[in-house]
Formats: C-alpha cells, sequence, structure tokens
C-alpha cells in the first residue's frame, strides 16, 4: 500500500466570505500522485476545523501538510497539533508563504511541528513522502536534538512545463461559491465555480509592501502549448467555462501573453477569464487579444495617484501607465477593477485628492480598496520598521493577522477611506456635507463600537 498524504487547506482563510480551490496543494498532490502516492485533499474552508479533524482520524494519513498564509498562520499552526494529538507519529509539514519567510520561527516555537519547507514545494514533499535523509532534502527546517536545522536553499525549477498538471480531481470544485452576478458571452458566471490557474510564478516587480520577490525570487512563465494543454484538459474535458489567472502580474512577459491569447482562440477554447497584470506591462494588440481570448475583467494594481507616493513604495509603474491602461480595457469593453492602498508612507490631503481625481476621470468599474498599509513579513517595508523598532519577528507569534503601519491618525483615516470610497475631493463643500451629515456620524460612530 502506498503512503497515504493528507494535504490541508486551513479552515478561517476565506476573503469577504469566498475562497477558491487551493491551487497550491493540488500542485502538490499533481506531483505525488505521478510517483503513486495515496493523496487526499481537504480544505477548511468547505469542512470546517471538525471536517479537517475527521477526515485526519478517517484517513490515517502519515504525513500531514498544511497551507499556511500570513494572516491564516494560527490555523495552520493550530491543524498542526490537532494532527499531533490524534497521532503523534503522524509527520507534520507546514509550508506556503509564511513558512518560507518565518520558517525558522515555527519550527523554534512549536514542537509539534516536524518540517517547515520553504520555497517551492513540489520536489520537496516528493523527497519527504520518499523518506531521503533529511539531512540532504533542500528547502526545509528541521529539527535534531531539539535544534532547529535549516538545510540549503532548493533551486527553483527553470522549466515550469516538468511541473505536472494540479489533480483537480481531487477537489469538488463545484462545492466552492461561484463569484460574480452577471451572464458573459453566454456563461452565467453566478451559477459556475471560478477555476485558479496559473500561467507564471513570480513577478519583476519590488513593490515594498509585497513578499513576492522574496518567495518566487524572479519571474518564470510557462510554454504557451504547456498552459494551452491544462486549458484544455480544465474547458473541454472538465467543462469548466470560468477560469482566473492568479498570476501575479498576467503579463510581465507580455509578448508571451499574447501568444497564449492568440492559442485560445485558435484552439478554439470557449470560456471566460479574468486576470491582475502591472498597468506598465499592457498595450493596446494584448488587450485586443485578451477581449478576443474571453477576458471579461482585469485587475490593476494601482495603489495611489500620486507619483510621489507611488516611488516611495517602489512601484514601477506611474500614474500616466495606469491612465492608459484603464483606458485601454475600456476602448476594449474589458472592465477594470482598481486597487488602492489608503494610507500609504507620504499619503496626505493632497495625494488623497489625487487619487479621487484619477478616479474620477478614469471611471474603472470595480474599486477595491485597503484602508491602512499593512505590513507583512519579507517585505521591504517590514525590514524598514524592524530597523527602527516598530515591529519585530515576536508580533508573528501573536494573534494579529497583519501589522498596521500606524503613520496616519484614526480621524484622518476615516477621512481618506471616506474620500476614496465615494470619489469626493477633500476639502470640497460636497465632501463637508457628507462626512458631516448625521447618517455619516452615526455610522462612524458603530464603526468604532464594533471595533
Amino acid at each position: 500500500m502506498f503512503m497515504k498524504i493528507l494535504l490541508i487547506n486551513p479552515y478561517e482563510a476565506d476573503q469577504d466570505g469566498y475562497s477558491s480551490p487551493p491551487l497550491g496543494l493540488a500542485y502538490i498532490a499533481g506531483t505525488l500522485e505521478k510517483f503513486k502516492y495515496d493523496i487526499k485533499i481537504v480544505d477548511g474552508y468547505l469542512v470546517g476545523q471538525k471536517g479537517i479533524e475527521e477526515s485526519i482520524i478517517e484517513y490515517k494519513p502519515e504525513i500531514v501538510g498544511i497551507t499556511c498564509y500570513t494572516p491564516g498562520r494560527k490555523k495552520s499552526i493550530e491543524i498542526a497539533r490537532i494532527a499531533k494529538e490524534i497521532n503523534k507519529n503522524i509527520i507534520t509539514v507546514i509550508g506556503g508563504a509564511h513558512a518560507t519567510i518565518m520558517g525558522e520561527q515555527i519550527m523554534n516555537n512549536y514542537s509539534f511541528v516536524d518540517i517547515c519547507v520553504y520555497g517551492e514545494g513540489e520536489q520537496t514533499m516528493l523527497e519527504i513522502a520518499q523518506k531521503n535523509n533529511i539531512r540532504s532534502i533542500d528547502g526545509i527546517y528541521w529539527r535534531y536534538n531539539n535544534k532547529v536545522i535549516k538545510n540549503k536553499s532548493r533551486h527553483f525549477i527553470d522549466n515550469l512545463d516538468n511541473i505536472p498538471f494540479p489533480s483537480w480531481h481531487l477537489i469538488d470544485m463545484n462545492r466552492y461559491p461561484p463569484i460574480g452576478h452577471e451572464v458573459i458571452d453566454g456563461v452565467d458566471i453566478s451559477s459556475v465555480p471560478r477555476i485558479p490557474v496559473i500561467f507564471s510564478r513570480g513577478c519583476t516587480g519590488s513593490c515594498n509592501f509585497c513578499s513576492t520577490w522574496w518567495v518566487w525570487k524572479g519571474h518564470r512563465t510557462r510554454s504557451v502549448d504547456n498552459m494551452i494543454s491544462e486549458l484544455k484538459i480544465l474547458v473541454e474535458d472538465k467543462g469548466f467555462k470560468h477560469i482566473c489567472f492568479y498570476d501575479d502580474s498576467f503579463s510581465s512577459d507580455i509578448e508571451k501573453a499574447k501568444q497564449l491569447c492568440k492559442k485560445i482562440v485558435s484552439h478554439g477554447l470557449k470560456f471566460v477569464w479574468s486576470a491582475t497584470t502591472r498597468t506598465d506591462c499592457v498595450d493596446n494588440e494584448l488587450l485586443e487579444l485578451m477581449k478576443m481570448a474571453g477576458c471579461y475583467e482585469i485587475a490593476y494594481g494601482i495603489e495611489s495617484a500620486s507619483d510621489t507616493v507611488l516611488k516611495k513604495m517602489k512601484k514601477m509603474a506611474n500614474v500616466k501607465d495606469g491612465i492608459a491602461a484603464i483606458k485601454l480595457a475600456k476602448k476594449h469593453k474589458i472592465k477594470t477593477r482598481v486597487m488602492i492602498i489608503i494610507g500609504n508612507d507620504g499619503e496626505t490631503k493632497k495625494t488623497i485628492n489625487e487619487t479621487v481625481a484619477f478616479l474620477r476621470k478614469t471611471k474603472p468599474d470595480i474599486l477595491s480598496y485597503v484602508g491602512n498599509l499593512w505590513v507583512l513579513p519579507g517585505t521591504a517595508l517590514y525590514q524598514k520598521l524592524k530597523k527602527i523598532n516598530l515591529i519585530n519577528d515576536d508580533f508573528w507569534l501573536g494573534n494579529e493577522p497583519y501589522f498596521v503601519y500606524p503613520l496616519h491618525s484614526k480621524e484622518d483615516m476615516a477621512k481618506y477611506t471616506f474620500a476614496i470610497s465615494n470619489r469626493i475631493r477633500i476639502g470640497s463643500l460636497r465632501f463637508f456635507l457628507k462626512y458631516y451629515s448625521p447618517c455619516n456620524i452615526i455610522k462612524n460612530k458603530i464603526k468604532l463600537l464594533l471595533k
């Protein structure tokens, strides 16, 4: 009988009530199944903590592998503890972005975690399953005589085509809620699940609030033919019609993105899809091809419409890029989602009003914003705050999902957020009348009470 390995996505890992099928675990499973291991995937988003416990008891795995992202790290660690309580002989393995960045801390503080995987996990998990000499397995933290050992880093996979496709048959995709409320090219996205795929790993940017550069160390893209082969399985064989490219930046390699769109069209693949990319990584030809290939929405990480703020954030794009990118998307009738961070370093009433003016001018279809600047480990911003003693690594042993950079007063943040969400310039008569209206004052007091 082949070794049983249980791969777990933690419970309460959703964002605003939604979670997509666990793509990372499906990739791990794809590699392990190629070598005939008995694999089960359990998603805590669907089954909760109780369902995870039941799966561990009933399935009786030899290895439990758990995804760990920073905001939900405590749930991932709790699952490892539960696994050990059920059977102390289970090998508990934690991987993912938080484990990659804070693996040594996890190992030093949670004795029931046996191994932390840092970096890409496919080959590493395979070697753990094969019970290779633990000293020879690259990309892990482990213990010897109660001392944490960090093995050498694993070389990143140069050719992403060598990674087996995700084992989607291990996940009931139809249990995931649809996202969207419209019919696009004959596809009712309110009634079908949205399937995540990736065309690339990493990003060519180096934004100071993002840890992608630490986790992926650069940018790599699959071949167009390899991506088409996977899309054919999902669309033609499995019948899925709603896809989301989960790349950090779908078109960092703009020419390859164009080739992919052309092949989606030439192969007659009929599905609708969305993607996220950078505003300096699009042009007229790409967006025309994306529309032809079924793209209905593109998300841009604008963050701010102040070039001063963007420079502080180490963004490679500028405000002119953002204006041009939204204009081009609208020209080709692709919905635009604009993502804004409110309360950046250097943020003032003036920069907020610049962002308001940008939103009023460009009129994106969807505005997604974050109030306050979230700080996560593995970012340049986090390293900066550590140097000035605003935070240290012990913060991640606590329960807060992330650190909020206290740059602005609560009153200023309330005004900034109100201005952006309503697209009203601070200082204007309209802002004064709406912000200080009895209705808004009561609403803000209720928010404070709830906090």
